[in-house]
């Protein structure tokens, strides 16, 4: 693999696990967006292309209880 692939490999590589440990820490995905610095529509597709899942959010979840 050439020293270039591998960077872009390795920048994706960072970049997916940046999005997932926000993912892990139970961020929406408007509180993970504004984290991370990027509009909330970049990081849908981001997340889509990268079969990234949010959890539902939490007016939902607390809804939820009653």
């Amino acid at each position: 693999m050439s020293k270039w692939k591998k960077l872009i490999e390795d920048h994706k590589k960072a970049q997916i696990n940046m999005v997932m440990g926000q993912v892990i820490m139970g961020h929406t995905q408007s509180e993970a967006a504004r984290n991370l610095g990027m509009p909330r529509q970049h990081l849908n597709r981001f997340c889509k292309r990268n079969g990234i899942k949010f959890e539902t959010s939490k007016l939902e979840e607390v809804s939820s209880v009653d």
